[in-house]
């Protein structure tokens, strides 16, 4: 028996579900952002983890991106200058894409095109970590 009384054990399961599992499992804080020591093994033990890229994967990965106005980053610009050249060295190595590329005054970036962007952001690096993530959490 873990705890005195069922109802006492409704109340404290949601306290370490909610601080201990989902916190490392990229649904709070992103995988870079989680703490070295608890990144190596907690991530990975956590079942949210595996729910996560099994929900999320299939939905987002081919999903088109459209940032809205409010999401772009705008970045001034050197004068005489375009925007499509200024960002041509930075985008060959980055994902993202810029809104008006002949723009001379600032650049709107966008940093994702796609939901497969978004999701390598969290750590779900191909589509096959969907499948992956469902097998884990029906198993594990």
């Amino acid at each position: 028996m873990c705890s005195p009384s069922a109802y006492f054990s409704a109340l404290v399961n949601p306290i370490i579900i909610g601080s201990i599992l989902i916190n490392f499992s990229d649904v709070v804080v992103p995988y870079p952002q989680i703490k070295e020591f608890w990144r190596h093994w907690l991530y990975y033990l956590s079942p949210f983890t595996y729910r996560l890229k099994g929900l999320l994967t299939p939905v987002l990965w081919n999903l088109d991106i459209q940032c809205l106005d409010q999401e772009l980053t705008n970045i001034p610009l050197p004068p005489s200058t375009r925007c499509g050249e200024y960002m041509a060295a930075f985008l060959e190595n980055n994902n993202g894409s810029v809104i008006d590329p002949e723009l001379s005054s600032s650049c709107a970036y966008c940093p994702y095109n796609n939901g497969a962007d978004y999701l390598r952001t969290i750590k779900i690096n191909d589509y096959s970590y969907g499948w992956r993530g469902v097998s884990h959490s029906i198993t594990g």
